[in-house]
């Protein structure tokens, strides 16, 4: 069964079929919160972002091969979810494997390996790009991210976040974090809020106040 509606009205999903009726209920009601029963593969399926303001828990799980942003606007929680090999490649000018960009908590999250990238053939004033999102107005605490962040024209490029203004608590990168933007660093491209208890290894430059820079492998 791809997936159940319980009766809340929430939705336990199972399959890619059943994340994409998630998606389109949540195209009318965004409060619909969404529960991973199982990991799910999209490597040969379509995905564009949606908004949510309810809870997104991947329950442990994870989403294979995923091509868009998971979330457009958290409002809400996504949590306990791994994207392993997302394929996000946007003209979007904010992009995150997790959130384009995020209002609420992202906590827990994980990203294994995979690439972000955005700003190519659109060019607005201002590109954020993060492995789990573009940017953040809230909290993104316990995450993690391994995937190449990049940017044809971006402005902000962070491994984990592009540009940040509220509180990155507890994370790491291991992925490059590359592009021509002004501001590339290993765990925010710009940092306006706080970094706390972070650190991150791989091919970047540029830290920011709050992390810690390890040689070799991270365990």
């Amino acid at each position: 069964e791809p997936y159940t509606i319980e009766a809340d009205g929430s939705y336990t999903v199972r399959t890619a079929e059943g994340l994409r009726a998630w998606r389109k209920a949540a195209r009318d009601d965004d409060d619909i919160n969404c529960t991973l029963a199982a990991d799910i593969d999209m490597t040969n399926t379509n995905w564009q972002r949606i908004d949510c303001s309810g809870t997104f828990d991947g329950n442990g799980y994870t989403i294979t091969g995923l091509k868009d942003c998971l979330i457009d606007w958290n409002t809400g929680t996504v949590r306990n979810l791994t994207l392993v090999n997302p394929n996000v490649n946007t003209s979007y000018h904010r992009a995150g494997a997790v959130a384009s960009e995020n209002f609420g908590t992202i906590e827990n999250c994980h990203v294994v390996g995979g690439s972000v990238a955005s700003g190519n053939g659109f060019i607005p004033p201002i590109i954020s790009v993060g492995g789990i999102a573009g940017v953040n107005n809230n909290k993104i605490r316990a995450c993690s991210s391994s995937a190449a962040v990049t940017a044809i024209e971006g402005d902000e490029i962070g491994g984990i976040v592009g540009d940040n203004k509220g509180s990155v608590l507890a994370g790491y990168a291991t992925g490059s974090v590359t592009g021509n933007g002004a501001d590339i660093g290993a765990i925010a491209g710009r940092n306006g809020g706080t970094i706390t208890a972070c650190y991150w290894s791989g091919d970047v430059g540029g830290g920011s106040e709050g992390t810690t820079e390890v040689d070799g492998e991270v365990v």
